[in-house]
């Protein structure tokens, strides 16, 4: 269990995140809309999940270009 919550908090926080990629104005809409509380939970969102609070097709890609620039695969 420890080497899990390792994983989990390597990274930035959510919001220093959403302010590297200037989206940090969706911050309480991943947090409260969709329950996200960490960058590495991002992968579990769907375009239709974005789009619901109310990102723009660009703000996508830029999210998903730090989300990989974080979090390789």
């Amino acid at each position: 269990m420890e080497g899990v919550n390792a994983s989990f908090k390597k990274g930035p926080g959510l919001y220093e995140f959403l302010v590297e990629a200037e989206l940090q104005q969706y911050f309480n809409s991943f947090k409260n809309s969709l329950k996200i509380t960490h960058p590495s939970q991002l992968k579990f969102t769907t375009e239709g999940d974005l789009l619901e609070i109310g990102m723009s097709k660009p703000e996508m890609r830029r999210l998903r270009k730090y989300y990989e620039k974080h979090f390789p695969s």
